[in-house]
């Protein structure tokens, strides 16, 4: 079962590696910004009782990935992007038993091309 104290950490640390967004007219970081509010209504959707308000999460998210936003190129931000989305199509059981490594091992050559080893 879910635990959020020990299951967002991991995602982060599994996020951190990935930098990536969609494309379009918007920037890189309302890109990533769209990525995560998908996954957080994943996150509601599949667990509900540990997150309820998909705003508040992704505001969270947000504020947790600005300081990379600002010192990171938009490249590595759309591989940031990219994960987010790989994860938001995840099933809820995938997220729950962690089996969401795939989306990394799926960018991780993006990743170092775009923001280094």
């Amino acid at each position: 079962m879910l635990s959020p104290k020990k299951m967002i950490p991991k995602l982060f640390v599994a996020a951190l590696p990935m930098t990536g967004v969609g494309c379009g007219g918007d920037s890189p970081s309302e890109n990533l910004a769209k990525s995560l509010n998908a996954f957080c209504l994943k996150l509601v959707e599949c667990f509900p009782q540990y997150v309820d308000n998909p705003d508040v999460c992704t505001a969270d998210y947000v504020e947790y990935y600005r300081e990379y936003i600002e010192t990171i190129s938009g490249g590595c931000i759309k591989v940031i992007a990219s994960y987010f989305r790989c994860l938001s199509k995840a099933t809820c059981e995938e997220l729950d038993n962690g089996d969401y490594y795939q989306c990394y091992l799926d960018l991780e050559d993006d990743f170092i091309r775009q923001c280094g080893p």
